[in-house]
């Protein structure tokens, strides 16, 4: 899909993908429902000017095994899968109305690791919401409250976690700092 914007009016996600999905220079816009739901076997390609949004708070969602983001930037992810992020992703958030600003930039229940990529969260609570197993390898983590509330288990190799709050209140799992700079 080349130089398209979707936008979606139901509940619905605007994109269901259990395949191959490739997006260049596209807007993907959820309404209630996610922008894309990449379930089974799916794979998603992105380049830099593509963006996946919803007005449910998470543009993407990943049930899938062995998902890699290498591009674009989403607006929000909830991940049940596996995943990999990449170091030209970029993940953010936007708060709708109705979100009482509990909304997370990424929730995860799966397995997530970011390689060098970047997470901005000026909105809301916790960038990350972890109940999985979430492993950074450099890159940055910036947010305006608080960066990680974690029940899993978090791993960061490197990288800068700022946050002018708390920046990490692990709540019953576990921390792994293999020489990341927590700044608060």
């Amino acid at each position: 899909i080349d130089n398209l914007t979707i936008t979606q009016t139901t509940d619905d996600a605007a994109i269901i993908n259990e395949s191959k999905l490739k997006l260049t220079d596209s807007l993907v816009q959820g309404k209630n429902g996610y922008g894309v739901s990449n379930t089974g076997n799916g794979t998603i390609e992105l380049d830099e000017e593509t963006t996946i949004t919803s007005t449910n708070n998470y543009g993407l969602y990943n049930s899938s095994q062995n998902f890699r983001l290498t591009n674009g930037t989403v607006y929000g992810i909830y991940n049940s899968g596996s995943m990999i992020i990449d170091e030209n992703s970029k993940i953010t958030m936007h708060l709708m109305e109705n979100t009482q600003n509990r909304a997370n930039a990424i929730y995860n229940n799966g397995t997530i690791t970011m390689n060098n990529g970047s997470i901005t969260f000026n909105q809301g609570i916790d960038a990350i919401l972890n109940n999985g197993n979430f492993i950074i390898n450099d890159g940055n983590i910036a947010t305006s409250y608080r960066s990680i509330y974690n029940y899993g288990t978090f791993t960061a190799n490197g990288g800068t976690i700022t946050s002018p709050n708390n920046t990490i209140y692990n709540y019953s799992g576990t921390i792994n700092n293999n020489g990341a700079s927590i700044i608060s």
